[in-house]
């Protein structure tokens, strides 16, 4: 009986390879796989997606597949990513929010096939103790802003900018962590990954708050959404000498690195 799916195929006019190429390899990252000799002829390429397979195969007469269309799940850190790099190289993408567990949005191949990429919201998301972790959404920068505006350390040098936040939640691959109590934004924390290693900072927890888990709340999935991301190392930047942000680190299980420092250069 059947067991699953093997392959879904899009169709693409004959001379397709070097565009299937750009878009679904460079593009999308999709690794090619090598068709059998015997269908070499036909044209075409294919592509590994996860454990399945996807064939770009000839079609005569062709015409684009506007509504029928192949769903690619994204890694949630990377959606955003997927997003930016679509649009930066000219293609199109449409949002769509109807869906409560999952993000996604639409795009078009180079020859005009409907594609969807769709990424779970819930890994984003941790509640407890009346305190709900999720992603920041545009409409929080404000909030954010404030935040980080009360609890500034004393330490900090670089301003914080609206654009540069706005920037920040739309398409960069890090996560900015917001919890809500009540419908008011109490703390953040920035989970940065950079294609190898993660990093976490600017946390901060509104006054009132403070000694009630927030923090550690916040952490802990900055940890789930570095995870989802490969990261298998995370680094803290935490200032020297400030004792409530070492203990907290401590106790949140990132001890000091005493034998790598942080060199940095403003540009």
């Amino acid at each position: 009986m059947i067991e699953g799916f093997d392959h879904v195929q899009v169709a693409a006019p004959r001379g397709c390879e070097a565009e299937a190429r750009r878009f679904f390899g460079g593009l999308l990252g999709l690794v090619e796989v090598e068709k059998p000799q015997a269908l070499l002829a036909r044209g075409g390429v294919w592509f590994q997606a996860g454990n399945q397979q996807l064939h770009v195969g000839v079609e005569e007469p062709f015409a684009p597949a506007r509504k029928a269309h192949p769903a690619l799940r994204v890694r949630p850190g990377a959606l955003d990513e997927l997003a930016a790099r679509l649009q930066a190289a000219g293609a199109s993408v449409y949002w769509d929010e109807a869906l409560d567990e999952d993000r996604r949005f639409y795009s078009e191949d180079p020859w005009g096939n409907r594609i969807e990429l769709l990424a779970s919201r819930q890994s984003l998301a941790r509640r407890g103790a009346g305190t709900t972790v999720r992603r920041c959404q545009e409409a929080d920068v404000p909030a954010v802003l404030g935040l980080w505006e009360q609890a500034r350390s004393d330490h900090a040098s670089t301003p914080d900018r609206l654009d540069d936040v706005k920037r920040l939640v739309a398409g960069s691959p890090a996560a900015l962590l917001v919890a809500e109590r009540n419908g008011e934004i109490v703390g953040a924390l920035i989970a940065a990954w950079d294609g190898w290693r993660g990093n976490m900072y600017r946390l901060a927890v509104r006054d009132g708050h403070r000694r009630k888990g927030v923090g550690l709340a916040l952490v802990r999935a900055g940890e789930d959404y570095l995870r989802q991301c490969d990261v298998r190392r995370v680094t803290a930047l935490v200032a020297f000498a400030d004792q409530v942000a070492e203990g907290f680190w401590e106790t949140a299980g990132y001890p000091l690195d005493r034998e790598i420092g942080r060199r940095v250069r403003n540009l």
